[in-house]
């Protein structure tokens, strides 16, 4: 099923969205499966052309997708002002390259294109490799299921004030879970917080354990101490709130001056207000 213009019109306004604020809320729904390690050469046995986008699939399905998405990445960078429409697109299966990529199908640019700088992730060689998520969303409004090249563990830390805890745990969590943090978990654990090798600030929260380093799959993760992510404070929020339906929240850092201080309603001596 091909996007039409207004169709890829509004995906290119998501993903500036998601790629500027990590509105990742909206990526909820696209399934993934974790690919084996990829043992192939560091660069495609077929060589492909300089400059060219290069799309790399690991599934058949994938594969057979690659001119709808790659042909809804030109017309996303189009209306960023990347003329890219006559650009060649090389499609090369995983295996053809040693480097695992944390999402399949995978976006490249290879040679002298300027891309915006918030649509990539890193650079190898002649390699530009566009955020993971980009490419998860892409594929998914194109009716394609990603697969992971990366694995990791999930932990909820609890707080230990009243109500600063998970009420509820949502279904298919680990689909879930996996889908925030591009990466394939393989089990959920509830810990508190003496468990982990590392101190929050809030509680409770959603971190994850990998050893690959998930913040360069979007900008909204977040590398915390010894192979921990989380997600940006005001989204991680979000999450909470919507699939855990927490509303309280325990804060282990000194609280602004303004909750202690108070505030001073009218004139000298008037009452003081405190936040709470």
């Amino acid at each position: 099923m091909k996007l039409g213009k207004t169709k890829v019109a509004l995906l290119a306004a998501v993903l500036i969205a998601l790629l500027a604020a990590g509105a990742v809320l909206l990526l909820r729904g696209f399934e993934g499966s974790l690919l084996p390690f990829p043992t192939g050469p560091a660069e495609p046995e077929a060589e492909c052309a300089e400059p060219s986008i290069v799309y790399v699939y690991a599934t058949d399905a994938q594969k057979h997708a690659a001119d709808e998405v790659t042909s809804s990445l030109k017309m996303m960078l189009q209306q960023r002002g990347v003329n890219v429409i006559n650009l060649p697109v090389c499609v090369v299966p995983a295996s053809s390259f040693e480097k695992r990529f944390q999402v399949y199908p995978a976006l490249l640019i290879r040679g002298n294109v300027t891309v915006p700088s918030d649509y990539v992730s890193c650079t190898f060689g002649e390699y530009k490799e566009l955020y993971p998520l980009l490419s998860a969303i892409i594929a998914h409004y194109s009716g394609v299921q990603v697969s992971y090249g990366y694995s990791g563990e999930a932990f909820l830390v609890a707080g230990t004030a009243p109500l600063a805890d998970f009420p509820e745990e949502p279904l298919n969590l680990r689909e879930t879970l996996s889908q925030f943090f591009l990466v394939n978990i393989t089990r959920v654990e509830k810990i508190s917080p003496e468990v982990l090798p590392l101190r929050l600030e809030i509680l409770p929260a959603v971190v994850v354990k990998s050893n690959y380093n998930l913040s360069q799959g979007a900008p909204y993760i977040v590398p915390l101490q010894n192979g921990f992510y989380a997600i940006r404070d005001e989204l991680h929020r979000s999450l909470l709130r919507s699939f855990f339906g927490v509303f309280a929240y325990e804060l282990r850092r000194s609280p602004p001056s303004i909750l202690e201080e108070g505030v001073s309603l009218g004139a000298a001596g008037a009452p003081t207000l405190y936040i709470l």
